[in-house]
Parts: C-alpha cells; sequence; structure tokens
C-alpha cells in the first residue's frame, strides 16, 4: 500500500506538470502486473490529493496501457522518424 501511494502521488505530480487534461496513461510492466491497485482508492486518492489542484485532476481519465511491448513500439516509431530526417548521400 506504501508504493501505491508513492506511485500515486508521482503520477498526480507528472499530471500537475504536463498539464494532461486529455489524460492520463500509465504504461509498462508496472500498469499490467498492478492494474487492480492501479483501480484502488489508495492510489487514486494519493493522485488526486494536490490542494487545489484536486478538482483539476479529478477531471482527467486516467488510462493503463498492458501491452508489454508499448516501450517497443515508442523506440520503433522514434526510430523512424529519427530514420527518415537524415539525409542521404548517395
Amino acid at each position: 500500500e506504501m508504493w501505491l501511494s508513492a506511485y500515486g502521488s508521482a503520477a498526480g505530480n507528472i499530471a500537475l506538470h504536463e498539464l494532461c487534461h486529455a489524460g492520463l496513461w500509465i504504461g509498462g510492466g508496472t500498469a499490467s502486473k498492478h492494474l487492480e491497485g492501479l483501480r484502488s482508492e489508495k492510489f487514486l486518492k494519493a493522485l488526486k490529493n494536490k490542494g487545489r489542484f484536486t478538482q483539476y485532476l479529478e477531471s482527467i481519465p486516467i488510462m493503463a496501457l498492458i501491452d508489454s511491448d508499448v516501450g517497443l513500439y515508442g523506440a520503433a516509431c522514434k526510430a523512424h522518424l529519427i530514420a527518415e530526417s537524415n539525409v542521404k548521400l548517395m
């Protein structure tokens, strides 16, 4: 429960820092392994407990990406963008 509270608090900080009004996506192994914990009151309360910003955090959707390969897709997309931006000399 301590981990869920700390993770929720950190997720709330990131949501505020990035102004995630369209939603906060939690991915990777953490999301798939701890799906029930991410739905728990302990996690959600810690995420939203930000004083005057609580109402803002309550309005944003929170989603979990449970595909274990999601990091690979992001890396492949970035590699493709880098490859396209390079200039071929020959």
